[in-house]
């Protein structure tokens, strides 16, 4: 499917058919203000049980390139220059400026509060927690659906 993305007066993401000839086609228009103003977005995601849910962060295209960029070591052999990727550093510093709150996890029975280090620990140590923040961070129609849904409940 084809969108059609119009750049100026942009609010929100809309992604539902308007009423146009481009419909007629399959064009969908999605309003796209908060990339085009540079603006910070983030959304409450639900995560796994009830009462579970992350707040995250919109990651660029361009920061996650800086963030991966971080996570690139480089150093010299034989004269040579050599770079070395570390997946598990990209994920801590992924998690740290993607994962800006959470709540229902607990340790104990007590709240477990969402710090830096906490953050680094669970991207870390879990997959699933990792991959669901890899994945959702960068999905501006999953952040702004999120966004959407925790509004109406409210």
């Amino acid at each position: 499917m084809i969108a059609e993305i119009e750049v100026s007066n942009l609010q929100e993401v809309n992604t539902e058919p308007m009423a146009s000839e481009n419909n007629k086609k399959g064009v969908l228009n999605m309003e796209i203000g908060k990339i085009a103003s540079r603006e910070e977005f983030s959304a409450w995601v639900p995560f796994g049980e009830e009462g579970t849910a992350v707040e995250i962060r919109f990651i660029s295209r361009e920061e996650l390139i800086k963030l991966r960029k971080k996570a690139t070591k480089v150093g010299f052999v034989r004269n040579q220059k050599t770079e070395e990727y570390d997946a598990v550093e990209a994920g801590k510093l992924l998690g740290k400026a993607a994962v800006v709150n959470w709540k229902g996890f607990t340790v104990d029975g007590e709240p477990h509060p969402c710090t830096p280090d906490n953050v680094e620990l669970m991207m870390e140590r879990w997959a699933e927690f990792a991959s669901f923040v890899d994945d959702t961070c960068t999905d501006l129609i999953r952040l702004q659906e999120a966004d959407r849904e925790a509004e109406r409940k409210n």
